[in-house]
């Protein structure tokens, strides 16, 4: 696993190995950043479900201001986002980081309460065995207020699973969806 643009193009990630672990390919992560490029400078992130971090760790290098990396487990996250943004190439542009180890219900609220502004960019990569708490986890950020107006958020699932998107809460909308194999990425805005 690597970034595959912006100021950390080529840095290696590492993640932990094993069946349980699902990690974005390059080709879905390319894919994903081509949907949103225009929104990413300058963003404010949430990465729910951060894993090793390569979502939120593409966005800083691709230019957004702050990511909220969120995960049961912080470990790889932590390894990551310490090696590579606050590494040799720290004055060099990326963003600010803020790691918070909980579950994705307890994160939104602590990004809530913490948050001085609000995020225009979540990613939820969640294990696909989730994909029906995704309705919980958008009204979670609706009630929140965790989501600027205009924010968009970004779901990587198992093509398979479309049930949620009829569950959608009424101020969130498809605005785009992509299928690379047996991988769906859904844009919601």
């Amino acid at each position: 696993m690597r970034v595959i643009a912006g100021i950390y193009k080529g840095r290696k990630l590492e993640a932990p190995r094993g069946d349980a672990v699902r990690p974005t390919t390059d080709r879905v992560k390319e894919a994903m950043f081509s949907m949103i490029a225009d929104r990413v400078p300058g963003a404010v992130c949430l990465d729910l479900f951060a894993g090793s971090g390569a979502l939120g760790i593409e966005a800083l290098s691709r230019g957004a201001a702050k990511v909220y990396f969120c995960d049961t487990s912080a470990r790889w996250v932590r390894a990551n986002a310490g090696a590579i943004v606050q590494g040799p190439q720290r004055g060099q542009g990326g963003g600010q980081v803020i790691v918070i180890q909980a579950d994705w219900r307890r994160a939104i609220a602590r990004v809530a309460q913490n948050c001085n502004e609000k995020v225009n960019i979540v990613f939820i990569d969640a294990p696909y065995k989730l994909c029906e708490h995704y309705p919980y986890m958008l009204e979670a950020l609706l009630k929140e207020g965790v989501l600027a107006d205009g924010a968009c958020v970004v779901i990587e699932r198992d093509a398979k699973q479309e049930g949620y998107l009829q569950a959608l809460p009424p101020t969130l909308w498809l605005a785009k969806t992509r299928r690379y194999g047996n991988t769906a990425v859904d844009v919601l805005a």
